[in-house]
């Protein structure tokens, strides 16, 4: 490669870092500004909103990749339809009061069954084409991007977002005598600091997996086909 082919790829980082840059100072601006006005992350608010428009963004996403790959070639087509259901079901869960008041309490369950049936069933057709395309994309960068993504949003924000967890770091000595000094105090700041937590990942997470489907092949650094 020469110096000027490396310094065209090295000005095209920097604009996509740029952007993405200019983008999470946007989600954390939203995310401080409903912090400060709502004292929390609440639910139907601008955060979860957000987190809504971010994984359809990243579903559809990943399917426009895989309709790619399967018309070209460029990429592991089955791995790609993989990550766009495995996001469309996580939206799916994000709009859950929403389909308990159109449909009825859980209903986003069964949406999310349908959804995995689907999966199944796109999957299912060239198996063994499955695995290899999810074999092939699992040891890419942007495999692994994906897996950090998901993994931070179903095991790391849910871990943080366990009560027992915002209970034990309050329930302690210096906590409590700080606590009987306040005149008034929020009874419900423990759900309101694990809130702000755990949202604060899942916002985080999710714009990873549409980063993770939207960044060039030149970021994922490498050249063959993943």
């Amino acid at each position: 490669m020469t110096v000027r082919e490396s310094l065209v790829r090295l000005r095209r980082a920097l604009a996509v870092y740029a952007a993405a840059s200019v983008a999470l100072v946007a989600l954390v601006g939203a995310l401080v500004a409903e912090v400060f006005a709502a004292r929390d992350v609440p639910e139907g608010g601008v955060v979860e909103s957000l987190q809504a428009v971010i994984l359809l963004c990243a579903a559809v996403s990943w399917f426009f990749k895989a309709a790619a790959a399967k018309k070209d070639g460029a990429g592991p087509e089955k791995a790609f339809l993989l990550v766009g259901f495995a996001t469309l079901a996580m939206f799916v869960r994000e709009l859950d009061r929403f389909f308990d008041v159109a449909l009825w309490h859980g209903a986003w369950a069964a949406v999310d069954a349908v959804v995995i049936a689907a999966c199944f069933a796109a999957l299912g057709r060239q198996w063994r084409r499955s695995v290899s395309d999810v074999a092939s994309f699992a040891g890419s960068p942007r495999g692994w991007m994906v897996f950090s993504a998901v993994f931070s949003a179903v095991v790391f924000s849910q871990a943080l977002g366990w009560k027992g967890v915002w209970h034990s770091v309050f329930d302690n000595e210096l906590w409590l005598q700080v606590k009987d000094r306040i005149e008034v105090y929020d009874q419900d700041l423990e759900r309101h600091v694990k809130n702000v937590v755990e949202e604060s990942l899942e916002l985080f997470s999710y714009a990873m997996l549409l980063a993770s489907a939207a960044v060039p092949r030149a970021l994922a650094g490498k050249r063959r086909k993943d």
